[in-house]
């Protein structure tokens, strides 16, 4: 198989072009699923620092924090999710993002950090919405592999829209029973710009729009929405982490971010948790959207500096 390289949108903001060093490569996975991972080399790095991608994302999308970690003197690495970006898809619905169970991409994450990421250096992880779940999930149960873990909005918890969440997690349930799991769930479809729901992500009008450039450039990484085995393997996992006996066997320190203005997790399930995460640190921005490190500059530099200081201790 090739490896996946997609076409940059011919206008992107300052920083977030590729960079000319980056490294690609695929990494199989004990299933034999093909996980793209992709870092730039810094001989000079004290530390090295695994992005993780939020729902739908890719690696591209994060080359301007690359550039940022690379000033810090960080060596930054990325993994693109099974079902998104880069990595291995389901022939059938791949604009559905399907998974059978979140524990798949645990395992994916400790295969990627046991083979691909060198131990030679102390690492971080960097973690955004639902990877900030999986990399939460990951140090609870994996505990010594990784130093510190940065959790911008992690996705603790998911809304349901209309449904309480036992009627939202039956109803999913239930359409992977029916081998329904490879198909959207209702109310999405193929991609297509939807102004609102980008509008939500971030006040910035400008790095708001980065996601959705990369999408309209290239159609074979778009992502149109969750099919219903994402969804009934998110709740699942979200109720995994709500568990305080969870929650406590976290031993590294924690950097948490969270927005007021959140229409894409659960607010509540993150001030949940960080009651029972010892080793957290909580910054909250009340005027934020969910994307903190693509918000206004007065938020995004608050939040960058907060986690630049944090990650100094790696």
């Amino acid at each position: 198989m090739s490896l996946p390289l997609f076409t940059p949108p011919r206008s992107l903001p300052p920083g977030f072009e590729p960079l000319p060093d980056w490294r690609w490569q695929m990494v199989t996975a004990p299933d034999g699923a093909r996980l793209r991972v992709g870092h730039h080399p810094l001989p000079e790095a004290r530390a090295r620092v695994l992005v993780l991608p939020g729902f739908s994302e890719f690696a591209e999308k994060y080359w301007e924090i690359a550039r940022w970690l690379i000033s810090l003197q960080l060596e930054p690495w990325t993994l693109d999710w099974r079902g998104q970006g880069g990595s291995t898809r389901s022939p059938f619905n791949p604009e559905a993002l399907q998974i059978t169970g979140f524990e798949r991409h645990i395992a994916d994450l400790r295969h990627v950090l046991a083979e691909t990421v060198p131990s030679t250096l102390p690492r971080g992880l960097l973690a955004h919405s639902m990877g900030g779940h999986l990399a939460l999930r990951f140090v609870c149960e994996h505990p010594g592999v990784v130093a510190r873990a940065v959790l911008s909005a992690p996705m603790l918890g998911v809304p349901t829209g209309a449904f309480p969440l036992p009627v939202a997690r039956g109803i999913a349930e239930a359409h992977v029973l029916a081998g329904l799991g490879a198909r959207f769930v209702w109310g999405f479809g193929p991609w297509r710009d939807r102004p609102a729901r980008r509008e939500a992500t971030s006040r910035d009008e400008t790095l708001r729009r980065v996601h959705t450039e990369w999408f309209a450039a290239n159609p074979v990484l778009r992502i149109g929405g969750p099919a219903w085995s994402w969804l009934a393997s998110a709740l699942a996992s979200c109720a995994v982490l709500a568990r305080p006996a969870m929650l406590r066997q976290a031993q590294v320190p924690l950097l948490i971010g969270s927005a007021g203005d959140e229409r894409f997790v659960s607010p509540a399930a993150i001030t949940h948790a960080c009651a029972y995460l010892g080793t957290a640190q909580h910054r909250h921005y009340p005027e934020a959207r969910h994307e903190l490190f693509l918000e206004l500059p007065a938020v995004r530099e608050a939040w960058r500096q907060e986690v630049a200081g944090f990650l100094a201790a790696l």
